[in-house]
């Protein structure tokens, strides 16, 4: 490949800082991110989002790979890396056969960047401390074409590995966002969004209520739920039947239901939204 330098030792500064990106220490320290994955890569990319540097395992790449690299790397003057094998498993998890890795400056994820439309959804995530359950978050609110997602109060990083591969590379196609609790709720009111959470005492069924106006989704860490903070005025409540032995699903199974709900809601803007005193499971 064109323009493409070999690394050997695992003491070369360049692989080194690349590997500390794995680590959530190093991204701060470093203010960058570590894109894993070719299908991943390619999601940055397409989304615009700026490469610093890229290491590839060329011997692994396929011939459309490999030609894919040239094209959005190697052409464009951002410096490629060449690692045999041994080096670049350093940077894979378990059994994934992953042989490219993109380095990028982290995103800016400022509240005041985020851009609403007048029927916006947007997705908001409170302490959610798992990254895998981020990611498929993200990836789900891409499916049903989400403005954005946003962690409040974050306790796991946006940009975490597994976080980017659970989001199948989503994180950077959505609009995101980080704050605290506070910022996200006098945002989302000054916007003038519907703020829908998910309780598992709320009264109401999730199919009660209409989102087809501009909607805030809000769902708490896994093992404590939402906090007091988002219950009061403006806040609409629902939950979700369960007619099994479980009290509640996966905080990722619970968004990817309330997100679809609002995709087909908008889907008919003329179909009447089942009213009454939400009750009833039927």
């Amino acid at each position: 490949m064109s323009n493409a330098k070999p690394i050997r030792s695992p003491d070369n500064p360049k692989f080194k800082a690349a590997l500390n990106l794995l680590s959530n220490r190093g991204r701060q320290k470093q203010d960058r991110i570590a894109i894993l994955g070719d299908r991943e890569v390619r999601c940055a990319v397409a989304a615009g989002t700026p490469i610093d540097e890229v290491f590839i395992c060329p011997e692994a790449l396929s011939i459309e790979q490999l030609s894919f690299a040239e094209q959005h790397f190697a052409t464009k003057f951002v410096p490629v890396w060449e690692l045999p094998a041994e080096l670049f498993g350093k940077f894979v998890y378990g059994e994934r056969k992953d042989k490219v890795l993109a380095i990028a400056k982290r995103p800016d994820v400022a509240m005041d960047l985020l851009r609403p439309s007048p029927h916006s959804l947007v997705i908001v995530l409170e302490s959610v401390e798992k990254p895998g359950n981020i990611g498929a978050i993200a990836r789900s609110a891409d499916a049903v074409g989400a403005d954005a997602l946003v962690l409040a109060d974050p306790i796991c990083d946006l940009f975490h590995p597994n976080c980017i591969r659970a989001s199948m590379g989503c994180v950077f196609s959505l609009q995101t966002a980080i704050g605290s609790s506070d910022e996200v709720r006098s945002w989302l009111e000054q916007q003038d969004m519907s703020i829908i959470t998910a309780r598992t005492d709320a009264s109401p069924i999730y199919t009660t209520v209409d989102l087809r106006p501009a909607t805030a989704i809000v769902l708490g860490n896994e093992a404590q739920g939402l906090s007091e903070f988002w219950r009061g005025r403006g806040i609409h409540e629902v939950r979700l039947p369960m007619r099994g032995a479980a009290d509640s699903l996966n905080v990722s199974v619970t968004a990817a239901v309330l997100m679809f709900e609002a995709a087909r809601q908008r889907s008919r803007p003329t179909t009447a939204i089942v009213g009454g005193d939400g009750g009833s499971d039927r």
